[in-house]
């Protein structure tokens, strides 16, 4: 908050270098966007911690306009054998155009896995289960004899 309360006096200092000025301008242009016009450095600097905090950075995010896709859906069809997000993003856009592109779906639905799915956590010791896990296709026999 000092760094703010510097730069903005440097805004409202009558000689500063133009440097200073851009420089200030660039980080304090939000606060001088929602306060009131013509705020002085002495108006500023009487303004509480918080109040500046809360103009500075407000609460809440901004809704996005375009509706969520149904991650349990995509979440079920990642389940089934040879299915990648990829394709279910081709999928998805075929359908939705106008939605959102590959990198923000995949981050969305990261975030929701990140919710939806918790993780428990198992302590083994060391040589007391053997675990074994396959993927892909099962495994087959093949009989040498054939």
């Amino acid at each position: 908050m000092q760094a703010f309360l510097y730069k903005s006096r440097l805004l409202h200092n009558p000689s500063p270098s133009s440097f200073c000025i851009l420089i200030a301008i660039y980080y304090v242009h939000s606060i001088v966007k929602s306060a009131k016009p013509r705020t002085t450095y002495k108006e500023i600097c009487e303004i509480d911690e918080d109040t500046l905090f809360e103009l500075l950075f407000p609460k809440g995010e901004k809704p996005s306009s375009k509706p969520l896709p149904d991650f349990l859906c995509l979440h079920r069809e990642m389940k089934k054998k040879w299915v990648t997000l990829q394709l279910l993003y081709e999928e998805y856009k075929r359908d939705n155009p106008d939605r959102y592109e590959r990198t923000q779906l995949y981050c969305l639905y990261r975030d929701w896995i990140k919710k939806a799915d918790p993780v428990m956590r198992i302590n083994h010791k060391a040589g007391e289960k053997m675990l074994v896990a396959f993927s892909g296709d099962k495994p087959h026999y093949q009989d040498p004899a054939n």
